[in-house]
């Protein structure tokens, strides 16, 4: 027969894994972002189905990461927030379309992915840091949902209605809810400064 004390532990166990699954909660936001898309074309929220005010909100979101990102790091001299920078940086870039962006844009995600394998050693810490790795991969997972939308690699999936429609509103709203993901995650994270073995 089970104890009070086994009882207990066994609670606090299961209580424990909710609580590990739940800090990923940001892998949802990308299919609620698909629905909030759908139920816009259902109600007529055109305003939020629109490209122009998409592209224009999404000037505003990137520059103000970047910069938020660039105070986190200096303030707590985080190697990971300077290369949410960089991402912010590149991002940004890419939502200005001038000539030459698009293949611009892959050669600084490569420079990106270089660096982060130069600093990993430096990232994992910071990475493990609260709930940066969940918001991260939340961020990336969206990123890439907007990217496969934009591909149309759904369109020939069956019962997928008005994907010929939406498939431009759905790439556009999950690139700037991604967008919005990135600002929550450069925000996120201890803004105490990160002392080195050597200074304590």
């Amino acid at each position: 027969m089970e104890t009070a004390h086994e009882y207990s532990d066994s609670v606090q166990g299961r209580a424990s894994l909710v609580h590990r699954y739940a800090l990923w909660w940001p892998l949802t936001i990308g299919p609620l972002g698909d629905l909030l898309v759908y139920l816009a074309f259902h109600y007529g929220w055109d305003w939020l189905l629109n490209k122009e005010n998409n592209e224009t909100a999404a000037i505003i979101i990137l520059p103000v990461s970047l910069v938020v990102a660039l105070f986190h790091a200096s303030v707590a001299r985080n190697p990971l927030h300077l290369w949410l920078a960089g991402f912010s940086l590149v991002a940004f870039l890419r939502e200005l379309h001038f000539q030459g962006t698009d293949d611009g844009v892959w050669v600084a995600l490569l420079v990106l992915l270089v660096w982060a394998g130069l600093w990993w050693r430096r990232l994992v810490g910071p990475l493990h840091e609260g709930r940066m790795l969940p918001l991260l991969v939340g961020t990336f997972s969206v990123y890439a949902l907007s990217l496969a939308i934009s591909r149309r690699m759904f369109r020939d999936i069956p019962g997928l209605t008005f994907e010929p429609e939406l498939h431009i509103p759905l790439e556009e709203v999950l690139e700037n809810v991604a967008h919005l993901m990135l600002f929550v995650t450069v925000c996120a994270g201890s803004w105490r400064p990160i002392v080195k073995s050597s200074e304590r």
